[in-house]
């Protein structure tokens, strides 16, 4: 997004092909369920603190992108 935002890229998805690699799919561990149970509250705490601060960067990125003639 960041190279988009910034012109080195004039869409997304253009970035996204360049960047972007897919590999073997890594499924979910059973034996790891335990961590998977104790940790998922704090990325769940993560993600609903960091809303905000998503919500300042997309509106700073409106803003601060060049108007097209």
């Amino acid at each position: 997004m960041a190279a988009t935002a910034t012109g080195r890229f004039s869409r997304v998805e253009q970035a996204a092909e360049r960047f972007v690699s897919y590999g073997a799919e890594i499924l979910p561990d059973p034996r790891w369920a335990e961590t998977y149970r104790r940790t998922q509250p704090v990325f769940d705490k993560l993600y609903h603190h960091s809303q905000a601060l998503h919500d300042d960067i997309d509106t700073l990125a409106s803003a601060t992108r060049p108007t097209q003639p």
